[in-house]
């Protein structure tokens, strides 16, 4: 309306119609500008209060991952500590299992030791036993009939007849020559 105002041959300037409308268009933008500052106004308090919600939100989430950050860096030197102290059961328990191995190993081969030591007694022994067989076959073929052979006593004993003897001087313990027997007990 300006525009046409302007470009008219005749000034519209001071036609009262002419004014009246573009005061009536002025006062219709006042309106429209008055109108959308309203509409602004709202739309960024609404904003405003969003942002105070989505801020207080955001700070009550910060707050609780704080917290938590604390709990879980509380709870990870726990877990650090518990991974220490079972490095340490392990390697006790690792430490009992090898000394249990060689404890196993070595008690394998002292029983081993002993098992062969006990054949080779046994052997030994039996070997011991059959020798003895052997001398006392040997033994009583050469002095088994002795006794048979003997007819009469020859420097009588009578002269000690009715004699006394001391069981020092006589006795089955220190009685004759052990050097004809061998040394052998039967």
């Amino acid at each position: 309306m300006l525009a046409q105002m302007a470009t008219a041959e005749t000034n519209m300037f001071v036609e009262p119609a002419a004014v009246q409308r573009v005061r009536e268009l002025f006062e219709e933008l006042l309106e429209n500008v008055n109108k959308s500052l309203q509409d602004y106004n709202q739309i960024e308090a609404d904003q405003k209060a969003a942002f105070a919600i989505l801020k207080a939100n955001l700070l009550d989430t910060i707050a609780k991952l704080e917290s938590n950050q604390s709990r879980l860096e509380l709870h990870i030197e726990e877990m650090e500590q518990c991974i220490l102290e079972e490095q340490v059961v392990i390697e006790r328990a690792t430490e009992k299992v090898t000394r249990n191995t060689n404890l196993l190993n070595a008690s394998v081969a002292m029983c081993e030791a002993f098992k062969a030591e006990f054949e080779v007694a046994t052997d030994s022994r039996n070997e011991e036993l059959e020798l003895l067989v052997v001398v006392r076959q040997m033994v009583n073929k050469r002095l088994g009939g002795l006794g048979a052979s003997v007819v009469e006593r020859d420097d009588g004993f009578a002269a000690y007849e009715g004699a006394e003897f001391e069981e020092q001087t006589f006795g089955h313990a220190n009685a004759g020559n052990q050097d004809d027997n061998l040394g052998l007990s039967l």
